[in-house]
């Protein structure tokens, strides 16, 4: 369960960090969209020499007609149509066309059947060669109408997929081997033309074709080792389009179909086991594929362009791996397997932070690797084991963040790691070990909890005078804070465990108010405001803690004792005067 946090806050964090880089660009684009256009400037002959590095600026007539006219910036921006919506305005007639030709040509074919106008075998031709014909058109037009020509490159091969169904289906034609080789080749065409004629689109077309054709041959068992590898190979050829095209699309929409065929055997679907090892070393290969084509799509196209696209694979191929892992290894090598893959993912983010300036998939791979690393540690250790390992590893990855000079803003995302080991402390701070002693394991992750949470606020809050960010500086607030809770939290229980109750209680609020009276005077003497504001909630802590329980629950004598001991010290304050702004001194008597 804490791996599943691990990994949900981690890609939760990304997935903030994606969304703070789409608004920036909305609001680059509206501000570019609400640039003043410069009104012609006529230049003299005698200065065009003086004047050949600088280009005139391009006004429209408009602009030319009323050169004071400003668009105003605050204009309401234009809703920029789907992808969809442009695919579906684009030759929508002949789109829809293509799909009554397709319900008249089945209808045809259905009232044939029934009338007996046509025998099987002359039935499955007719298809076949309606599929061609489709196909042989739309290689025609697609030189002259490439949008018209794809439409019926795709009817033609959907045609003779549903025809190879039906001849499976219906009269047991072809062997499951030669149908699927068929589709196969119809679905290659298609791809083929799309690489020639650069209709990204229409590649998409013929990898669902290819990807869905083993629904479409009919086996009842079909063959674990057979599938995987039919999958592997159209897996490849989509890869081997993306390196050439740099139509990274793709490799996400193949990653996809391939988890649909995993799911029979990572449910209960298949119950083999020999089934679901064969097809869990796939995974491995296709985890591989991924993987590698995706570092080398980043690394070989640089910029956002297919940033999109490099995500979703990133993220994709890291969720097929650990679900194949969690529900296909065995248990003794879980967490050397997702320690191997984390390495591999750290390798891919050093390799990117190398050579690309991408820092989007540079911090999402090691995002991944750090992720795969808490699954390890998760699946080996449990408790207070756990939290440690947890505060340690989330620590080292601030430090080795820190000392690659990410920015602020990072840095304070990843210090929201803390709230995994942070939560998973909590049965620590009410363990039942503390009545009997101090020195045991909750002690340490209590200990160790105060450390990293402090050392953390003061890391962020150094880098905040660095970049003067409003975020970093409320997250080194946080975390601050999150420290000095459990540190009055470590004090109690740590008296608590080596002393009787009503002595332990005074100690601690003596502590407590000593603390508040010592930091509120700081924040007085150098004018902290934030200063002031802990030693008051020290302070009223105290004064609540006193009001509300101990008053009940204290002896006598230690009653009469805590609440004279904590009144001496809260009177004092009223012999410290402030003489000068930044001085504070004692009262003297003339």
């Amino acid at each position: 369960m804490s791996a599943l946090v691990f990994v949900g806050l981690i890609v939760g964090w990304f997935i903030v960090a994606l969304k703070l880089h789409d608004i920036n660009e909305r609001i680059t684009r509206l501000e570019n969209k609400g640039m003043v256009a410069s009104p012609v400037v006529p230049v003299a002959p005698a200065a065009v020499t003086t004047l050949t590095h600088q280009v005139a600026p391009v006004v429209d007539a408009h602009s030319m007609a009323i050169p004071n006219q400003v668009q105003s910036p605050y204009a309401p921006a234009v809703m920029e149509p789907s992808a969809i919506e442009l695919w579906l305005k684009q030759d929508f007639f002949t789109k829809l066309g293509a799909f009554l030709l397709l319900l008249a040509a089945g209808w045809f074919v259905s009232y044939a059947f029934a009338n007996n106008w046509i025998g099987p075998m002359g039935r499955i031709m007719l298809g076949l060669m309606f599929g061609a014909l489709g196909l042989v058109v739309g290689v025609w037009r697609i030189r002259t109408h490439a949008h018209q020509g794809s439409i019926f490159t795709v009817l033609g091969a959907t045609t003779i997929l549903l025809t190879i169904f039906a001849a499976r289906e219906l009269y047991d034609f072809f062997t499951p081997i030669t149908a699927l080789v068929m589709i196969f080749a119809s679905s290659a065409f298609v791809a083929f033309v799309s690489v020639m004629y650069s209709r990204q689109s229409l590649a998409v077309a013929g990898l669902i074709l290819g990807m869905i054709a083993p629904l479409f041959i009919n086996v009842v068992t079909p063959d674990t080792a057979g599938l995987f590898f039919y999958l592997l190979l159209v897996t490849l050829g989509t890869l081997w389009i993306v390196s050439i095209t740099g139509w990274s699309t793709l490799t996400p929409i193949a990653l996809t179909i391939v988890s649909f065929y995993s799911l029979p055997y990572i449910t209960v679907g298949v119950d083999a086991d020999a089934d679901r090892q064969t097809a869990f070393m796939f995974s491995f290969i296709f985890v591989t594929l991924f993987y590698v084509t995706n570092i080398v799509s980043t690394v070989r196209r640089v910029g956002y362009k297919n940033l999109q696209a490099q995500i979703y694979t990133a993220l994709g191929t890291a969720m097929f791996l650990v679900t194949w892992v969690l529900v296909a290894a065995a248990p003794e090598w879980q967490s050397l397997l997702f320690v191997v893959w984390a390495l591999v993912f750290a390798v891919g983010a050093y390799l990117v932070a190398k050579l690309t300036t991408n820092t989007y998939v540079f911090y999402l791979y090691g995002a991944i690797a750090v992720g795969l690393i808490g699954i390890a540690t998760a699946a080996e250790l449990s408790g207070p084991a756990l939290v440690i390992a947890y505060l340690l590893e989330i620590g080292f990855v601030m430090v080795s963040a820190t000392l690659i000079q990410v920015q602020g803003k990072m840095l304070a995302q990843l210090s929201f790691l803390l709230a995994i080991p942070g939560l998973l402390s909590i049965p620590s701070l009410v363990s039942s070990n503390w009545r009997t002693g101090v020195f045991h394991n909750d002690f340490v992750v209590v200990l160790l909890c105060t450390v990293v949470f402090t050392l953390a606020g003061l890391v962020v809050y150094a880098k905040h005078h660095l970049d003067l960010q409003t975020v970093t500086k409320g997250t080194a607030r946080i975390l601050l804070s999150v420290a000095g809770a459990y540190a009055v939290a470590f004090v109690w229980l740590v008296l608590h465990g080596l002393m009787s109750e009503d002595v332990a209680t005074m100690i601690a609020l003596a502590l407590y108010t000593l603390v508040g009276i010592s930091t509120f005077i700081y924040g007085k003497v150098n004018d902290l405001k934030t200063a002031r504001v802990v030693g008051v909630i020290f302070i009223t802590i105290v004064m609540s803690r006193l009001m509300l329980v101990e008053i009940w629950n204290m002896g006598l004598s230690g009653r009469i004792i805590t609440f004279f001991v904590i009144g001496v010290m809260l009177v004092s304050t009223a012999f410290i005067k402030q003489s000068k702004p930044g001085q504070v001194v004692i009262n003297e008597r003339n």
